[in-house]
């Protein structure tokens, strides 16, 4: 046999032909035969993509990885721009990003758990803060306030309970309306004193301005 049939005979190997195509699939049962990343030239699952109507192959011409990347860089370079441009598509497609949303923690409830789990264990001042407007807007109260001024009432009245005293250090402060909103109080930063969670059941809904 001459060397060049020898060279077409390895070549057209089977076991060499699935090792240069062997593709880690993202999805169970998946058969492709991948697609290449333009970015880190590796031929990966098509699950890897996002998509892209544009083209031909119907997938984006980067890997979610590689267009992350490049995408965390540019943000970094045009934040203000971008802060805008997401806020103005927010919206105007609130319908349309709210059932995406549902479809995606219906499809993947696992991940929901853990990252509101994780968001609330580093997140929770803004977690209390969005219950309460939550439970304002439901009672269609008057005005609204946001997480700066509630940073600058507590820093007023040196991050402690105006009710028992005690600091932010001990107790965790929480949102109470001078006036309940169940009386028709208002959601304003006017009609907001910071108690402990204690001091704040215990006033329940009567009205009782600590800030005298």
């Amino acid at each position: 046999m001459r060397q060049d049939d020898e060279l077409i005979h390895v070549e057209n190997t089977p076991w060499l032909e699935s090792l240069a195509f062997s593709v880690e699939h993202v999805f169970e049962g998946c058969q492709c035969e991948g697609e290449d990343c333009r970015r880190c030239e590796q031929v990966l699952c098509v699950g890897a993509f996002n998509r892209d109507k544009s083209r031909k192959s119907g997938l984006d011409k980067y890997c979610r990885e590689c267009r992350h990347t490049l995408y965390s860089a540019y943000y970094q370079a045009n934040a203000d721009k971008e802060r805008s441009r997401i806020r103005k598509y927010h919206k105007a497609h609130p319908e349309q990003l709210a059932k995406r949303k549902r479809v995606f923690y219906q499809n993947n409830p696992e991940y929901n758990q853990t990252y509101l789990k994780a968001w609330y264990q580093g997140n929770r001042e803004r977690h209390k803060f969005y219950r309460k407007t939550r439970r304002a807007r439901k009672r269609n109260a008057e005005g609204s306030f946001t997480t700066q001024e509630w940073a600058a009432l507590k820093s007023r009245y040196e991050h402690k309970c105006l009710c028992c005293g005690k600091s932010e250090s001990e107790v965790l402060l929480s949102i109470d309306h001078v006036v309940p909103l169940s009386q028709g109080g208002a959601n304003k930063a006017d009609n907001i004193q910071p108690l402990c969670l204690s001091c704040n059941k215990k006033k329940g809904t009567k009205a009782i301005d600590y800030r005298l």
